[in-house]
């Protein structure tokens, strides 16, 4: 751990700050948990394969941005895994854009940005 806490001041201390700033949060009703649970199961109860899903789909958008170029050019990208109460996952990802790449006005950033807000008044399903 310590050793991690070393090398992340290293890339931050090199590349003096990042660009953006990214979460990526577990869903509980992703498809791909909620088909392999059984009639009397909640994703509570898998946290075996909520953890695998989320492993899979992280990697597949560390991928996507990384090597797939989503965001234009990523020099460097560093990523913390949380985990929450009832196994709701989430990631900090900092990313490191080159210089050609980064980011101008309000309109560029706009133009990523993207959150989805739970229906409130069917908040119970997400507990």
């Amino acid at each position: 751990m310590f050793q991690l806490y070393h090398d992340i001041i290293s890339i931050i201390t090199h590349f003096k700050k990042s660009n953006l700033f990214v979460t990526f949060t577990y869903n509980p009703k992703w498809s791909e948990v909620i088909r392999e649970l059984l009639p009397y199961q909640i994703t509570a109860d898998r946290s075996d394969l909520t953890a695998h899903v989320f492993h899979q789909k992280l990697q597949k958008l560390l991928k996507d941005l990384y090597e797939k170029h989503y965001l234009d050019m990523i020099i460097a990208y560093i990523y913390i895994i949380e985990f929450q109460k009832r196994d709701l996952f989430h990631t900090h990802i900092l990313l490191i854009l080159a210089s050609e790449s980064k980011l101008q006005s309000a309109a560029n950033y706009d133009s990523i940005i993207s959150t989805k807000i739970p229906d409130l008044h069917n908040i119970s399903s997400y507990l």
